[in-house]
């Protein structure tokens, strides 16, 4: 499951120029969010995204820019659930069991995240690296549960950025 969230982060692209003057909201079946205008939406059927094995992507979303075979980027999994808990215990336990599917992997923070809707879960910002041949890089992974979904968030950046942005776009999350 984690795993193709780090196959994804390896293979497309990033910039050090990754500004944005606005966002656009992204509505989906379920959600709605904010993302940066210029980045560009992945459609799941052109081949460059991985296969989840339990999971579909509800959205996939990159930088423009590329360097080194990296771009910044965000992805969203979703599956149905029946199991009731809270979006905060669920983020503990999707980012506990992720933890083995990295090379390396150093938690940086953990913290409280309210989203626009006034809903909230755990926020884990840490590096990882996906084999000894990727690069280092900071990821921000939160969860959410809206009804019988669950959705998986999960923005991968540069090592030696600030992730403040990136924790605003994820903030911006609403249940439909």
């Amino acid at each position: 499951m984690i795993s193709c969230l780090l196959l994804l982060g390896s293979c497309i692209g990033w910039s050090d120029s990754d500004s944005w003057a606005w966002l656009s909201s992204y509505k989906w079946d379920g959600f709605t969010l904010w993302i940066p205008s210029n980045w560009n939406i992945l459609d799941t059927s052109s081949g460059v995204l991985p296969t989840p094995s339990s999971w579909v992507i509800a959205l996939s979303v990159s930088s423009p820019t590329v360097n080194n075979w990296f771009s910044n980027n965000l992805l969203i999994l979703t599956e149905e659930t029946d199991i009731w808990t809270s979006s905060e215990e669920f983020s503990k336990v999707t980012h506990t069991s992720s933890k083995e599917d990295y090379y390396f992997y150093n938690l940086k923070s953990e913290k409280a995240i309210s989203f626009d809707d006034e809903g909230s879960s755990s926020l884990y910002i840490f590096e990882a690296k996906y084999n000894r041949n990727t690069p280092n890089l900071q990821f921000l992974q939160t969860g959410r549960i809206c009804g019988n979904k669950t959705y998986l968030m999960t923005i991968a950046v540069w090592t030696a950025w600030d992730t403040g942005k990136y924790e605003n776009i994820l903030k911006t999350f609403e249940c439909k």
